[in-house]
């Protein structure tokens, strides 16, 4: 997974943060965004998913990971 880059306004450490988690079966989700641990900025999209189960051999299988498209979200800078 790519690094999080630090805050662009005030140079805070970036964090995963969960905002819903669900259970349905074998499967289980989280829905996440990313922020600012030192002001609060959070990354205009906080409904990224997240999704693995169980299959019938005992192995966790990743049905959605959108890990990777919040951190490009939130890493993206705006060239001046």
């Amino acid at each position: 997974m790519t690094e999080l880059k630090r805050c662009p306004f005030c140079g805070g450490e970036a964090k995963f943060f969960v905002k819903y988690f669900s259970e349905r079966g074998i499967s289980r989700g989280w829905q996440f965004g990313i922020y600012c641990f030192k002001c609060n900025l959070t990354t205009p999209k906080t409904d990224y998913q997240v999704e693995v189960q169980l299959n019938e051999f005992g192995d966790i299988v990743t049905i959605v990971d959108e890990r990777d498209k919040a951190i490009e979200a939130w890493n993206r800078r705006t060239e001046l």
